[in-house]
């Protein structure tokens, strides 16, 4: 396999989209969170005598520091880490570990131990039969991780496997234009975009209407356009529909603001206000705030329905 360069694409400190944003409080919350086995934790304590790094918190990680523009701390042992996390045979104990320890290999320009193809065909026998089945919780977000590393692998689905993925995509397609497994909500209406973004499939103008629709104070994105709650996971999916669709955010003053209020003394950001700071979360906030840069202020913006970006870059469009 060929060894792959990724260039790191860092947030300028001087725009409007850091007001209020301790950025430095993000770079030092991040490394102190790496372990001394190279891999990152969330709880990680130096104090406590705690280092227990996963793969979720390590690929975040790494993420945070591409966009801060920061290098890797103790690059050698991370990349020993994240190799001893593949299996024998290549595989890895679920596909959400599978998916962050291949895309952080990617991030570091590194590649995994073992050829990890095989196992990734496993996996998409099982998320894609062709024999018809109910689907389960997760599909959708599984399915997103799953082709984008097929894609990172250059893989190539067949016709008929594509074929029952896109029946199944249309299944999981609500009244409202939204996605979901029991009910359309945002989280799940942007995995489907992206899924269908990764097979080159026609855009689905309810997936932009129903975004749409979830749009509002006082947030800047609700989860259900009926309801009043969201996390940074529902904000970073809403941006990525629109931007999808080549739109822009009605109210991103209010998302920038959620955001700002999200973020912890200790300089990590929490899934919603009042939370725990965790890296995953910290990932989703930097990502929101690159996809602000350039947003304009509060007004309408009228919506051209274009066919979604085929670009499956490093989360499940997660």
């Amino acid at each position: 396999m060929e060894r792959i360069t990724v260039k790191a694409r860092a947030l300028p400190d001087d725009h409007s989209c850091w007001d209020g944003i301790d950025a430095k409080g993000s770079y030092r919350y991040t490394i102190s969170r790496q372990t001394a086995d190279g891999g990152f934790c969330f709880y990680a304590s130096a104090e406590r005598g705690v280092a227990e790094p996963n793969a979720v918190d390590t690929h975040a990680a790494l993420t945070i520091l591409r966009l801060l523009g920061r290098p890797v701390v103790q690059t050698l042992r991370c990349v020993e880490w994240l190799g001893a996390q593949q299996n024998p045979d290549g595989s890895f104990s679920t596909l959400v570990i599978g998916f962050s320890v291949l895309v952080a290999f990617r991030l570091l320009g590194e590649n995994p131990p073992r050829d990890p193809r095989a196992y990734l065909r496993k996996e998409g026998e099982r998320l894609w039969p062709t024999a018809p089945r109910q689907t389960t919780a997760g599909w959708l977000l599984d399915s997103c991780r799953c082709i984008a590393l097929w894609r990172q692998y250059g893989m190539r689905l067949s016709g008929g496997t594509r074929q029952a993925i896109t029946a199944t995509l249309t299944g999981l397609r609500h009244k409202d234009g939204g996605y979901g497994s029991s009910g359309s909500n945002l989280i799940e209406t942007a995995a489907a975009l992206a899924v269908g973004g990764a097979l080159r499939l026609k855009a689905d103008p309810g997936q932009l209407a129903y975004t749409r629709a979830c749009e509002g104070a006082p947030y800047g994105f609700n989860l259900t356009p009926a309801a009043v709650t969201t996390s940074l996971e529902a904000l970073n999916a809403g941006l990525k529909v629109l931007a999808a669709f080549g739109a822009m955010p009605r109210y991103p003053d209010l998302v920038r603001n959620y955001v700002a209020g999200c973020q912890t003394a200790q300089g990590g950001f929490g899934r919603a206000l009042g939370a725990i700071a965790r890296l995953d979360d910290t990932r989703r906030a930097l990502e929101i705030l690159a996809a602000l840069r350039g947003a304009p202020g509060r007004r309408a913006v009228e919506d051209k329905v274009t066919a979604p970006s085929d670009d499956q870059s490093d989360s499940p469009r997660q």
